[in-house]
């Protein structure tokens, strides 16, 4: 079937509704069912889980010398109570490096979608022509959703096709198609802002030299893709582990207001290296939810005393 995309249409206005909606219950089901929280996907990795973990009976295997037209195709066999996948040796370039090799990942996803789907509970032979097309859309659409989920993708930083198209691992083409599907090809068109390529941090001071959330140097590394909020409000009293006053070196697990009981000398979130300011030492105050001092790249008081969470856990 031929692939025509316009910015007028969507190719997924030929999925009927209720089909739509499956495609969302089968995929949550899928996502849930195996831990899927954060992208990109690697499905050469998720596949070779799905196997090892046995909780859906699945066999990949390769074959050679076929059309060029060939990708993969998968198939049930009743006989043995198994679902097959199987790929196109010579289309396997992994780990992926540009976006041709990434195609594989779009091509085991849509495989997958036409197994979670049900599409492979009746023959091909009984379908019709118009059948097997319809099925097509929806394990593209059942891979476009898992690949490229829509509130990540329009949260992030369009620096580029390619750029966007690398952070989900998948190829230039299919994330064309999935904008275009989403009627959202107006992002390609956004403002770029500038975001830390390490951590996704968007909150800078203006005068700033490292990232104030990863310690990333800034200089050439703002062109990340994915945007994350990294705000918190820090609570005193609830320190996630007994921490030094860094001025009378008393230990507490609470500080009323932000004050040390000890001492009664207020905390302010300075850069670590203030304490050897007869070293050498930055003094700069960062703000409260900073983990690094936007100076110098050294560790922060709150970071240091336990008053911030790792930025791992923020999603």
């Amino acid at each position: 079937m031929s692939l025509i995309c316009s910015k007028d249409c969507s190719i997924t206005d030929q999925i009927p509704l209720y089909r739509k909606q499956f495609i969302d219950l089968k995929l949550n089901n899928f996502m849930r069912d195996f831990s899927i929280t954060k992208w990109p996907l690697d499905c050469v990795a998720l596949i070779k889980r799905i196997k090892d973990e046995k909780r859906l009976p699945l066999q990949i295997s390769t074959v050679k010398d076929v059309s060029d037209k060939f990708d993969a195709v998968s198939r049930y066999v009743e006989e043995e109570n198994l679902y097959q996948i199987i790929i196109d040796r010579d289309k396997i370039r992994y780990p992926f490096q540009d976006s041709r090799d990434r195609r594989l990942n779009f091509t085991i996803a849509h495989e997958l979608g036409h197994i979670l789907l049900d599409h492979l509970s009746i023959p091909d032979i009984l379908k019709t022509d118009e059948e097997r097309e319809l099925e097509d859309l929806e394990a593209n659409e059942f891979a476009g959703r898992l690949l490229i989920p829509e509130k990540t993708l329009l949260h992030c930083n369009f620096v580029s096709i390619p750029k966007v198209a690398e952070f989900f691992n998948v190829s230039n083409t299919a994330l064309w198609i999935r904008l275009n599907n989403l009627q959202r090809l107006d992002l390609l068109e956004s403002k770029i802002t500038r975001v830390c390529n390490k951590c996704g941090n968007t909150q800078f001071h203006r005068a700033a030299r490292y990232c104030r959330i990863c310690g990333n140097h800034l200089k050439n590394n703002l062109n990340g893709v994915e945007r994350k909020s990294y705000y918190e409000t820090v609570s005193f009293d609830d320190c996630f582990d007994q921490a030094e006053c860094p001025y009378c070196g008393q230990k507490h697990y609470h500080w009323p207001d932000g004050i040390c009981p000890s001492c009664d000398r207020r905390l302010y979130n300075y850069c670590h290296k203030g304490l050897y300011l007869d070293k050498g030492g930055c003094s700069y105050t960062n703000p409260d939810y900073a983990r690094f001092c936007e100076m110098c790249g050294g560790e922060t008081y709150f970071s240091s005393m336990g008053f911030l969470r790792p930025r791992e856990t923020h999603l």
